[in-house]
């Protein structure tokens, strides 16, 4: 018996009724999801479990730990948001900058990776700093493969992003480019995630995952080599009480295939330190021979 749907339907329902209300309840929410997740997604699991364990020279044991922090990772910043948008509460106090955020001079591409707190990093930079920044992502509508369950509650964080900063998204499409494009030439930023995987018809790049070829999208690498800006890393995690944010210095413009060879070293940098935040180890593209 399939128990996927009714999982679905339950877990974002819980958002609201457990994960909103509390600490406590965020805390109780992400235990829940990081158990629940491991034990009906087998195969994912057993995915991830083998590709931590060749990338890191790890055993199954404590790759199959750190992939449920993965797990716990991706559900925790669900809870946040959903607790930061039932209580109103200013972003600036949920989110501690160490060391302190420091601009960079001119328009740049902020990225970031499917790792800890991706969202509520991006609402810092536009709702506390005010830097003039536009965030691309996926449209959720009828192409996005998304639960129904979890298309809801994407909607909904849609709506409580966009009202925060008074801007909409840019889609990842055509369309999207030239308007990414245009904001970028007319001297305001970029922030997306650089290790979405590539789709069969999309432009893409390889990368190296620890000697494993990926794919990812090159779309966003294509416009900082067009444009020449810079690529400025940037993650933040929740850890306590706090989403801490986190930057290190520029990516200076290149050309694609050297701002690829930059992404794969930041990317085996930070999965090296600290794996146990990457939600994206079961869904990586890998290059067949």
């Amino acid at each position: 018996m399939n128990l996927l749907p009714q999982w679905e339907r339950a877990r974002y329902q819980l958002l609201d009724s457990l994960a909103a209300r509390s600490m406590g309840g965020t805390n109780a929410y992400v235990h829940m999801i990081s158990r629940v997740e491991e034990v009906l997604q087998r195969e994912r699991s057993r995915t991830a479990i083998n590709r931590i364990s060749r990338a890191l020279d790890l055993d199954p044991r404590d790759s199959r730990q750190i992939y449920r922090q993965c797990l716990a990772s991706e559900a925790r910043e669900e809870a946040d948001s959903a607790r930061l948008l039932v209580s109103g509460q200013p972003i600036a106090e949920a989110v501690e900058a160490t060391p302190p955020f420091s601009p960079v001079d001119g328009p740049c591409i902020y990225i970031t990776l499917h790792w800890g707190s991706p969202m509520i990093t991006f609402l810092y930079l536009r709702s506390v700093l005010g830097i003039p920044v536009r965030l691309i992502g996926r449209p959720l509508d009828k192409a996005n493969p998304l639960p129904p369950g979890k298309m809801r509650w994407g909607q909904r964080k849609v709506e409580w992003m966009e009202a925060l900063t008074g801007e909409t998204f840019i889609p990842d499409d055509g369309a999207g480019a030239l308007q990414a494009r245009t904001e970028l030439l007319e001297g305001r930023s970029i922030f997306a995630s650089v290790d979405v995987p590539a789709q069969p018809t999309s432009r893409s790049r390889v990368i190296d995952l620890f000697g494993e070829p990926i794919r990812i999208a090159s779309g966003l690498l294509r416009l900082a080599a067009l444009t020449k800006v810079p690529l400025v890393p940037i993650l933040g995690h929740s850890c306590g009480q706090k989403i801490h944010v986190a930057h290190e210095e520029p990516i200076p413009a290149a050309r694609e295939q050297e701002l690829a060879e930059s992404i794969g070293i930041w990317l085996r940098k930070i999965l090296a330190r600290q794996p146990d935040q990457w939600w994206l180890w079961p869904f990586v593209h890998v290059e067949k021979p």
